[in-house]
């Protein structure tokens, strides 16, 4: 009955409703985190779970129980298999964050080599500028030698 429930909640205060509303959006939090951790275990390991859903006459009484009627009851999970599901997932996870920290390494390395590669490059490419400004420099004033110069460097 709808009456009886607006009777409930107008007994409560605004501050107890607000602190019903937290609690209740805490607990849906956790429970999805819950099955998002169970959807990966079980993805992880390639189970594959068949939930067969039987016609259940739905009455206005057991419309919240209705919703859940074709769910084995062995699919609830104890804490010490949450708990293990948890753990191997904080393992899977370790294990993933180790590759991937190995393979960012393993880039930063061959960026490093690349980059000090090219820095030798420019600095080479500096000297043998400057040595071609200064052989340049000294017969820039003997038009007769630039022909010369050239042949130099070649």
């Amino acid at each position: 009955d709808s009456s009886k429930l607006e009777i409930k909640f107008e007994e409560f205060g605004e501050i107890q409703l607000q602190s019903l509303i937290e609690e209740t959006n805490k607990a849906v939090t956790e429970v999805e985190f819950e099955n998002f951790m169970l959807d990966h275990y079980i993805k992880r390991l390639n189970i594959v779970i068949e939930i067969q859903e039987n016609p259940v006459p739905v009455s206005d009484h057991s419309r919240s129980r209705a919703r859940f009627a074709g769910i084995d009851r062995s699919f609830r999970l104890s804490i010490e298999k949450k708990c293990f599901i948890a753990r191997s997932e904080i393992e899977s996870l370790t294990q993933e964050v180790e590759s991937v920290k190995k393979n960012s390494e393993l880039i930063l390395d061959n960026y490093q080599i690349v980059c000090d590669e090219a820095e030798m490059q420019l600095k080479q490419t500096q000297k043998i500028r400057r040595d071609f400004v200064k052989l340049i420099g000294k017969h820039s004033s003997q038009i007769q030698n630039t022909s010369i110069t050239v042949e130099k460097l070649s």
